[in-house]
């Protein structure tokens, strides 16, 4: 039997993009939850996900791109000329098609809190699993502060910066300043010698 798998659908490709630019490179693993509600949303497997976000992130940097689909490129390309209207056009293929991704678009996900383990009846008592020597009780409250403090801060959503700083070095672009944005862009190891070359063409 012959497996026959869907070719990525341009919006398919524009809603990864978007979310691409507005999160962490790291949500695409395989392992993550977002990569799963993305495979979710579009009917495939959480790995075919991982592919194509490492194939996002080849032609943003300029390297390994040789084999990569036009389709992907042309999806990359489009939201390297205009941010704003990807993202509308993101927003739009989603509400057609009901993939509840809203908050991945946004930058704004935040993924379910991990399970904690059942708290002992010596934790619970301030005393210490280790022998019969028993916390202090500012300690304890210090150490239970602190913990909150951490989990609040992963629990708080991080918008990455990587859409607001290629608006960046797209103004740049436009004005005629490449040395500044080669600057800029050097710094998040993308290559715009396409976009520089485009504009001068102009």
């Amino acid at each position: 039997m012959v497996l026959i798998v869907a070719l990525w659908t341009e919006g398919e490709l524009t809603v990864l993009v978007v979310i691409y630019m507005n999160n962490s490179f790291s949500i695409g693993d395989d392992a993550r939850e977002e990569n799963h509600l993305i495979a979710e949303s579009f009917g495939r497997r959480p790995s075919a996900v991982d592919r194509q976000w490492r194939n996002v992130k080849d032609i943003f940097e300029g390297t390994n791109s040789s084999n990569v689909g036009q389709k992907v490129k042309g999806a990359v390309y489009s939201y390297m000329e205009d941010p704003a209207s990807c993202e509308k056009l993101a927003r739009y293929y989603c509400t057609q098609n009901r993939w509840q991704l809203d908050e991945l678009l946004s930058g704004t996900f935040t993924p379910a809190p991990a399970a904690k383990s059942p708290t002992t009846s010596h934790e619970r008592n301030g005393s210490s699993t280790h022998g019969s020597k028993r916390s202090k009780p500012g300690a304890v409250a210090r150490q239970g502060a602190n913990r909150l403090v951490r989990e609040e801060k992963k629990a708080t959503p991080k918008r990455q910066a990587n859409r607001e700083v290629w608006v960046r070095i797209r103004d740049l672009i436009d004005a005629g300043d490449y040395e500044g944005a080669k600057k800029i862009a050097k710094a998040k190891k993308w290559n715009i010698d396409r976009e520089i070359g485009a504009h001068r063409k102009r």
